[in-house]
């Protein structure tokens, strides 16, 4: 049966070349790349279930479809003996690598991690890890593994966990919000955002942030706490003022942002109007539509910022003429 629990499929190709390169030399370098590329890897494993296991939930599931194993159930991978007997868990980085004929009821997506904790498992009679067994044929023994398990439960101990404060944390969920959230939705459709924009105004834009926030405590925003202006400056371009709350203003965010929308050209554009560490100062910045942030300098005076945006647009048309 070829059912399989992976959700989404993983991308391994560029281990799969690390692993040819391996299987044709055999060298240091080649192993180097092998375990870097293993280490955050998503693989295969076919799988059985124990003897006397109720299977019926398996037939009415269709074809190659994702399976739903009931509670209580627990999958066992399918273990490989070579010709001196030695058991190797096999792990396969597609599907397509599995053998036809060989027997199994699912498909097993699994890290790279889990699959070497099987293997040093106390009591395991384990050898290792088998990639792709019929194919490049990598083994990858209990040695290795726990040298590698060594060095990972070092970088796991080394790793620094940041400790938000109620603050911080919402000064960094509004910052994702202004400079990445609302350019990446402007800048994937810009026809209908600029619209839903202009529809829903004040309540379109509190939204937006309060989806941001987990339910408790919830996002500390009123709809009366933002303003919206649509302004059509030129014949071929829509420029909406989004006035951002004061509440929790912190060097970093935006006081406001301003969205254009070039409809013939089908052309979008993001700018930022942030607090800086100096209270009286404010900074100008552009997003553009790979989510980079471009430094514009010192903002202008409110009153002078829309002619500012104007002519950072009119520089960028004349550059790219």
């Amino acid at each position: 049966m070829d059912h399989t629990n992976a959700a989404k499929m993983p991308d391994n190709t560029k281990l799969e070349e690390v692993l040819e390169a391996y299987a044709k030399e055999q060298n240091k370098d080649n192993l180097s790349a092998v375990l870097n590329g293993l280490r955050y890897a998503h693989l295969f494993v076919p799988a059985v279930f124990p003897e006397g296991t109720d299977l019926t939930f398996l037939k009415e599931a269709k074809q190659g479809e994702r399976i739903a194993i009931p509670q209580g159930i627990t999958p066992l991978p399918s273990i490989l003996k070579n010709n001196k007997e030695e058991q190797y868990l096999p792990l396969y980085t597609r599907k397509e690598e599995i053998p036809k004929d060989q027997k199994f009821h699912t498909i097993l997506e699994v890290t790279f991690r889990g699959s070497y904790m099987t293997v040093l498992k106390e009591g395991s009679k384990l050898e290792g890890l088998a990639l792709n067994p019929f194919h490049e044929n990598v083994l990858v023994k209990k040695a290795l593994l726990e040298k590698l398990k060594a060095q990972d439960d070092k970088m796991l101990e080394n790793k620094k966990v940041v400790k938000l404060n109620a603050a911080q944390y919402h000064a960094l969920v509004r910052r994702n919000m202004e400079l990445k959230t609302i350019p990446h939705m402007l800048f994937t459709d810009g026809d209908k955002f600029t619209r839903d924009l202009c529809e829903g105004k004040e309540a379109f834009v509190c939204e937006l942030y309060r989806s941001a926030f987990p339910k408790e405590p919830g996002a500390p925003y009123e709809t009366s706490d933002f303003d919206f202006m649509a302004l059509n400056v030129r014949e071929d371009l829509l420029l909406i003022r989004v006035d951002l709350p004061e509440k929790g203003l912190v060097p970093g965010l935006c006081h406001r942002v301003y969205l254009a929308w070039n409809e013939q050209a089908k052309k979008a554009y993001y700018f930022t109007i942030e607090q800086t560490p100096k209270k009286e100062e404010r900074a100008m910045g552009r997003v553009d539509e790979s989510g980079k942030r471009i430094d514009c300098g010192a903002a202008p005076v409110e009153g002078a910022e829309i002619q500012r945006i104007l002519d950072l647009i009119d520089e960028e048309k004349t550059e790219t003429n």
